[in-house]
């Protein structure tokens, strides 16, 4: 199903004071769309949040798997210092060590 007008409709929809489309009611979202239209909206609301969370869980996958082998050069290299509190200098020389490894 597609929404007919979407744009014209959103432009007459209420807004706040940042300009954002701001509903208080299901009674005011139902005089400017239909119960089709409503259901559609928030099946897109949903699989996005749902896109958003599994993107969100890869990314951080990956970048765990990236970081691993530098915070073991870490731990090797100040392991009295948690890795929570370094610093750019001691990120830099763990990363430099990881590069070292390498090659």
């Amino acid at each position: 199903m597609r929404i007919e007008n979407l744009k014209t409709k959103l432009a007459e929809a209420p807004r706040n004071d940042n300009g954002d489309v701001t509903y208080v009611s299901l009674e005011q979202v139902k005089h400017d769309f239909t119960e089709a239209e409503i259901t559609e909206l928030v099946n897109r609301a949903l699989y996005q949040l749902e896109y958003q969370r599994s993107a969100h869980a890869k990314y951080v996958k990956q970048r765990n798997e990236a970081e691993k082998p530098i915070k073991e050069a870490f731990r090797k290299l100040f392991p009295s210092q948690p890795y929570s509190k370094a610093t750019r200098e001691q990120i830099v020389a763990a990363v430099l060590e990881v590069k070292n490894n390498l090659e």
